[in-house]
């Protein structure tokens, strides 16, 4: 089913006539992969999509509408409306949905929140979007890898990030995070926006990278000469643990009776309460995690869901992006040119990334 087809139904499951769509997130998924985006860090888009039972048209300023409609969504059977850019959308709202039950997904006055519904249906992909997911992901490792093979000691973490940056735009995806720690910085924070510390052995990248509205999120290590021996074995009990979470990402199992199994494999690891330490991730698509399973999360997870676990030990990490498909778990975003340890879980080998080695 089409998306919008998806907001047309849940208005009538929910009493409404009309839905503004304003999020940008939410105009990628509506979209087929369309971007309302111009201010990068906003999570409003320059444009709305107003839906109805027979009819959705697109709300924004006379600067936007003909290259929104041209480039952004030129199949979609949308009527544009727009106003001049010196103005407000609201008059044009107001005319267009007076008198009407009204739902939104940015908490517009007077309007129905329909944030969490929306939310279940984005999460659950179709077909087509589970073949963009499967053209773009890997390029998003692929982008760290690249980064990870050519940097040396002495390089700053915002030349890494920079290079990063670089290598995302070559493969036509934008990084919405994207976290660089050098040396004891990886030992001392789970989020590390980039500073001016010089690398000396030891790198983290994170990534995660958009493409047509989807987002593939990976974690990449680098150690220049051998790795020590408890870092290496701290790596390997998190790639037991990761592969462990993917193995058991199963339809129909409630998040609560997962995160247990989360518990569980950190005590068996050694470190009990590691997981306390970081989120431990959860559903991804159009966000980078469309909410963070915890121990009272409740639902359970679905069919044709995307997810990004991603267990750390102090210093060490694994992160991937996987589909759940009726075949089981499809890891998307490994790649043919980096290390993997063969973690076997449930009589299946799992592949997990990895420290790269390098000389000096």
């Amino acid at each position: 089913m089409k998306p919008i087809e998806k907001v047309r139904r849940l208005l009538q499951d929910v009493n409404l006539d009309s839905a503004i769509i304003t999020r940008r997130y939410n105009f990628a998924w509506l979209t087929g992969g369309g971007s309302s985006a111009i201010r990068q860090p906003t999570d409003d888009g320059v444009a709305s999509l107003v839906v109805k039972q027979d009819e959705t048209f697109l709300v924004t300023t006379n600067i936007e509408a003909r290259r929104l409609m041209e480039e952004q969504i030129p199949d979609l059977p949308v009527e544009p409306l727009d106003y001049p850019w010196h103005s407000s959308p609201d008059v044009m709202l107001k005319k267009l949905l007076d008198g009407e039950r009204v739902g939104s997904d940015n908490y517009r006055p007077a309007t129905t929140d329909l944030s969490p519904h929306l939310s279940r249906l984005r999460s659950v992909l179709e077909p087509e979007e589970m073949q963009r997911y499967r053209s773009f992901a890997n390029q998003a490792s692929a982008t760290i890898e690249a980064v990870c093979a050519r940097i040396a000691p002495g390089w700053s973490e915002q030349e890494i990030y920079a290079d990063m940056a670089h290598e995302a735009a070559l493969r036509f995806i934008r990084p919405v995070v994207a976290l660089v720690a050098a040396d004891d910085r990886v030992f001392a924070y789970r989020h590390p926006l980039p500073t001016d510390r010089k690398l000396r052995r030891y790198a983290m990248l994170v990534i995660s990278a958009e493409r047509h509205g989807l987002i593939a999120n990976a974690t990449r290590f680098v150690h220049f000469g051998p790795l020590p021996d408890d870092l290496a074995g701290k790596h390997r009990k998190v790639a037991h643990i990761h592969s462990a979470l993917i193995a058991g990402t199963r339809p129909g199992r409630p998040y609560h009776d997962f995160f247990q199994e989360v518990q569980g494999l950190y005590a068996q690891a050694g470190w009990p309460d590691e997981w306390r330490l970081h989120h431990q991730g959860g559903p991804t698509g159009y966000l980078p995690r469309e909410f963070l399973v915890g121990p009272m999360t409740p639902g359970q997870m679905r069919l044709d869901q995307a997810f990004a676990w991603n267990p750390s030990l102090t210093g060490a990490k694994a992160e991937d992006t996987f589909l759940l498909t009726a075949h089981g778990p499809e890891i998307l975003t490994l790649t043919s040119d980096w290390p993997t340890l063969d973690i076997t879980v449930h009589d299946r080998t799992w592949p997990c990334p990895a420290v790269l080695i390098r000389t000096q």
